[in-house]
């Protein structure tokens, strides 16, 4: 990788440890973030676990070609430079919490993976469960006002809903019986959804009792392997709480259920039904439990405070006073939906109307300005256009010296949507001579931002050319292409014409193949595209996207039922309304 350099420091601890950041050396004035945050992050985890981190030095190093984003080696981590590296000034905020967040991520698996590991590969997600959540906690430490812990509904939450609500979903722990299982685990049910299921059983159990539990199974099984059950049984024995019971319902078989609240008189039934997202798929995934979970039923009214019950797998009742509207799931702390009876749905409408803010300690006003302008854009305000493009002629021009960071990649992308092939051709020069590699990453994904085919083409054309491009980024370059509207079949017939070269570089690597999948299927919604995907899948082979390949088929038929029932019903009234 060339020569390399480091910036180092040590931190106080019970071992003294060093930490290490290591580049190469035109790299190495980005690296000061990660030192910081590394030795504030472990410190916390230290005080927040009750157990020392446990070796001499940890060093971190960002690899130039790394097809993975980062991987969390005991005392020497890895990263993809962009998930290392941060310079102010140049990298934006969303840039620098996503440094940090990788970063914690990867640290809080020197305790949970590392000092206690998994007896097999089925508990996968106590791993990158485990680390998922935490990672929360180390960010939010260092930068509270990030409100991180309000930020995970709309980064993982809502995120792994969707898949879940699929057929073609799987548990959490799920048998692995054979080595080509193991890549295939590696998904966002065991990040997402193991994270949110964690967030949950904290709130039941209530924040006290889980970290004890946590801090008894990390001491008891130090330097040992440890299953599930193990950890159930650690956080039970604290909080005198049967955890098993509760929690193989939410492992042991997959999706989340709907949780259905309906009044009579003055009292509320709640009922619970697994949750699809086309209810008429065919689930062939047995259950233990017949797809019912033992619910934490919280909920609040105007005139009653937070209150939780427990739905045994089946319904549950409580008393809910006259003339006040409910709203189920506090917080969202709970792995599931709540649907309403028509009366209450109006009760809640009207009470957004009068003060959306009824309850807002844990508020965040994450749609800040660049959001704004980017819907604006893409939904061709042209004002918002016309802005956009002009700052990025000043740029060009030399007449603008700075663009501020988090505008960057707006002003980037529609200023190469909204012009030519010269101008492209001079940003993609600019990709090819800088060495900062957050700028590199913006400039990258505005290039896939063209309205002209023949321009796309030639973009993903030098993919395949290392010496223009990072062999780790070709499947960055057909997701950009293929989100840009302009693009979607082009990058899809890119893909499968040299599906050879992507199964060789990236076949092995889960995340890489099911991002890829999910990127050029995306926009997929017809019965033409649903014959290509079903005739690609079955003359080509899937390396470790199978799943991801049974998810995309069941997406676009979703879609295309969802658009047969309801398409011409939403347009009339967009018409009539707006």
């Amino acid at each position: 990788m060339g020569k390399v350099t480091c910036f180092s420091l040590y931190f106080h601890s019970e071992a003294d440890s060093e930490v290490r950041v290591w580049t190469t050396r035109d790299q190495i004035n980005q690296a000061e973030f990660a030192l910081s945050v590394t030795s504030q992050i472990i410190t916390y985890f230290e005080s927040y676990y009750k157990v020392d981190y446990p070796l001499p030095k940890q060093d971190l190093i960002a690899i130039p070609d790394f097809s993975s984003g980062a991987m969390e080696n005991w005392g020497l981590i890895t990263f993809r430079a962009t998930r290392l590296l941060y310079q102010p000034g140049v990298s934006s905020e969303s840039n620098k919490q996503s440094v940090a967040t990788i970063i914690s991520h990867e640290l809080a698996h020197q305790w949970f993976g590392n000092l206690v590991t998994p007896k097999w590969w089925n508990d996968l997600w106590l791993n990158e469960g485990f680390a998922s959540y935490v990672e929360y906690l180390g960010v939010d430490h260092v930068y509270p006002d990030w409100e991180m812990m309000e930020q995970f509904l709309l980064l993982d939450l809502q995120l792994v809903f969707p898949l879940d609500s699929l057929a073609t979903s799987h548990p959490i722990s799920v048998e692995v019986d054979h080595p080509k299982k193991i890549k295939q685990i590696f998904d966002r049910i065991s990040y997402s959804k193991g994270s949110s299921i964690i967030r949950m059983l904290s709130g039941f159990l209530g924040q006290d009792q889980f970290t004890k539990g946590l801090q008894y199974y990390l001491q008891t099984y130090a330097f040992k392997d440890a299953e599930m059950k193990d950890l159930w049984n650690a956080l039970g024995s604290v909080s005198k709480t049967d955890v098993k019971t509760v929690m193989d319902t939410w492992t042991l078989q997959m999706g989340y259920p709907v949780v259905t609240v309906a009044k009579k008189g003055n009292k509320a039934t709640v009922t619970q039904k697994h949750f699809l997202a086309d209810p008429t798929s065919n689930v062939t995934e047995k259950s233990p439990f017949d797809y019912k979970w033992y619910v934490p039923f919280t909920f609040f009214t105007d005139k009653v405070k937070s209150t939780m019950i427990w739905m045994n797998k089946t319904s549950a009742e409580f008393t809910w006073p006259d003339g006040t509207w409910i709203k189920g799931n506090y917080k969202q702390i709970g792995y599931y939906r709540v649907n309403y009876d028509e009366a209450n749905w109006q009760k809640l409408s009207k009470q957004l109307q009068v003060n959306h803010k009824v309850r807002n300690d844990y508020y965040i006003m994450l749609y800040k300005r660049a959001t704004f302008l980017r819907a604006a854009c893409a939904n061709g305000d042209k004002q918002a256009n016309k802005n956009a493009t002009d700052i990025f002629f000043e740029w060009k021009n030399g007449k603008r010296k700075h663009i501020d960071v988090d505008l960057r990649s707006l002003v980037y992308r529609y200023g190469i949507a909204n012009t030519g092939e010269e101008e492209w051709q001079w940003m993609f020069n600019k990709f090819l001579n800088t060495s900062d590699v957050t700028e590199k990453n913006t400039l990258m994904s505005a290039l896939g931002s063209s309205n002209k085919p023949w321009i796309l083409n030639k973009f993903l054309a030098s993919s395949l050319d290392p010496k223009l491009i990072r062999a780790q980024d070709m499947v960055s370059v057909i997701r950009y292409v293929a989100y840009n509207p302009v693009g979607k079949y082009l990058a899809w017939n890119f893909a499968q014409e040299h599906w050879g070269i992507l199964l060789d570089t990236f076949g092995t690597v889960t995340f890489r193949m099911t991002s890829l999948m999910n990127g050029i299927t995306h926009a997929f919604n017809t019965e033409f595209d649903l014959k290509q995907m079903q005739h690609f899948f079955d003359t080509s082979e899937a390396g470790t996207s199978e799943v991801a390949r049974k998810q995309a088929i069941e997406r676009t038929k979703t879609k295309i039922a969802w658009l047969k029932n309801n398409e011409a019903e939403v347009e009339e009234w967009l018409k009539k309304n707006i």
